[in-house]
């Protein structure tokens, strides 16, 4: 399966972390870097509310790489294991 080359990443990259500017164009903030796969970010927003249209765009130029499926559900295994350690059951909506 074809993998991800490593790239700098938001790190905790969910609609939380996200907003319109004066210009009504989309900011980042709170970031949490580190080099990974791309695919950790997506599963990050996948994981958190991230809307539909976002990996509709995001896929229309980068798309998705064999295997990224299951990799996902691993990713997002991991975010949730982190969010349990750090939040119990009052993780953040």
């Amino acid at each position: 399966a074809a993998e991800a080359p490593p790239c700098l990443l938001h790190g905790d990259m969910w609609v939380g972390n996200m907003a319109l500017d004066g210009n009504n164009k989309a900011v980042l903030f709170n970031p949490a870097c580190w080099y990974g796969p791309s695919e950790f970010d997506l599963s990050v927003g996948m994981t958190f509310g991230m809307p539909g249209r976002f990996y509709d765009a995001y896929h229309h130029y980068i798309p998705p790489l064999e295997g990224q499926e299951m990799r996902m559900k691993l990713y997002r295994l991991y975010n949730l294991l982190i969010r349990l350690n750090s939040f119990g059951d009052d993780t953040p909506e």
